[in-house]
């Protein structure tokens, strides 16, 4: 069994890493894949937020880079803060992201968790705004 099978992007306001209808549609098939046909599947994600540059990457590929220029970049975390609890809810749904597309499709890297945990719960500050806004 060779499978091979994506999703598209179509804008810049989601991505594979915020919404869990990724994870769950196409890292479920994937995981149905790697389990009955005993083979990894080649899964890529199409970004044609940009209609004349579109873009495939590999799912793993593409975690890395919501990491990248998402997650782990300040602006983003501002970006949170005028939000409040909703905001710091914000965080708790990209781990949640992250280990789904993980559990599913090995698409997370040991870094990633890394930096995550010392990003939004070993800096002092960041950890001190989301106890206060979210409990």
């Amino acid at each position: 069994m060779n499978c091979r099978h994506g999703q598209a992007l179509d804008h810049t306001e989601k991505n594979t890493g915020s919404a869990a209808d990724y994870y769950q549609l196409l890292g479920g098939m994937n995981d149905c894949v790697k389990a009955y046909g005993g083979k990894d599947p080649v899964s890529f994600i199409g970004d044609a937020s940009d209609p004349k540059r579109v873009k495939n990457r590999l799912v793993a590929e593409e975690m890395r880079y919501i990491y990248r220029s998402r997650v782990l970049n300040p602006r983003f975390m501002e970006g949170l803060k005028p939000h409040g609890y909703r905001g710091a809810q914000e965080i708790t749904k990209i781990i949640e992201y992250t280990f789904g597309w993980d559990a599913t499709s090995d698409a997370a890297d040991d870094w990633q968790y890394q930096a995550f945990a010392e990003h939004f719960l070993f800096d002092e500050k960041n950890r001190q705004w989301i106890e206060e806004n979210n409990p």
